[in-house]
């Protein structure tokens, strides 16, 4: 079993090496592996990728950035938005992409905050 995990982290290092080499690549080229990356199960490449689209400001994947940030809202721990939207650089990001991701943080945490009480009651 450790040297599967070992296996998967050293896929994921050449993975988000890869991602740092489009940082300079043409738009056109880099967006279709910019937005497999945005939808990798693994956070730590959805991020590596959402730092670069967001740095480039890449319009066209609006879309998966907000798709990518509602999944790691989903996966991370109760109330690690904050953290969600750090990973997904979202405070470098285009104004649409800061106040949908904004919005989400606010319905999330109004309807966690909601789903408790039912239980506290």
């Amino acid at each position: 079993m450790a040297l599967y995990a070992l296996f998967v982290a050293r896929k994921v290092e050449q993975e988000i090496e890869q991602l740092s080499a489009l940082a300079g690549a043409p738009a056109l080229e880099a967006l279709p592996a910019l937005r497999k990356a945005l939808a990798d199960r693994v956070n730590l490449v959805a991020a590596k990728a959402a730092k670069i689209a967001a740095a480039r400001q890449v319009r066209e994947l609006i879309p998966d950035l907000l798709r990518a940030f509602d999944r790691m809202l989903e996966t991370a721990r109760p109330g690690d938005a904050a953290t969600a939207l750090e990973a997904l650089a979202i405070h470098r990001a285009t104004p649409e992409i800061r106040a949908a991701a904004q919005a989400a943080v606010e319905h999330r945490t109004e309807l966690r905050e909601r789903f408790c009480r039912l239980f506290s009651e």
